[in-house]
């Protein structure tokens, strides 16, 4: 390891040690509290967390202000359902926030909202 001169070997490896999650963090559940933000409820929540694997969870809650940017982005578009997007395709929302939104607006907004709303399994298509 190279120590830059700004830092010394100390504060290096204190940052490092710092980083590395405890054991109990590794295996605890990820919350997705953030979502509440985003007007999920309690129930909405736990079954986010129980559709969504560990691994994705956890990265869910690591970037919860590009996941919240992204939710966002689907409300301010019109879709109604996208509660049950983000619980069925949790991964898609991990996304770079201007791929997520060029996924969406390469269609006509109403027709992707209407054939959204009535079968969101369309998502897999986009």
């Amino acid at each position: 390891m190279i120590i830059d001169s700004e830092y010394d070997a100390k504060e290096i490896k204190e940052t490092l040690i710092t980083d590395i999650p405890s054991q109990d963090a590794v295996n605890d559940p990820a919350e997705l509290l953030f979502l509440k933000d985003c007007v999920f409820d309690s129930e909405e929540i736990v079954k986010a967390i129980n559709n969504t694997p560990k691994i994705i969870a956890d990265e869910l809650d690591v970037a919860n202000k590009l996941v919240i940017a992204n939710i966002n982005f689907l409300k301010d578009l019109g879709i109604k359902n996208y509660k049950d997007v983000f619980i069925n395709y949790s991964d898609m929302f991990l996304m770079d926030h201007s791929k997520f939104k060029n996924i969406f607006l390469k269609y006509d907004k109403e027709d992707l909202v209407d054939k959204i709303l009535k079968n969101i399994t369309i998502i897999e298509h986009l």
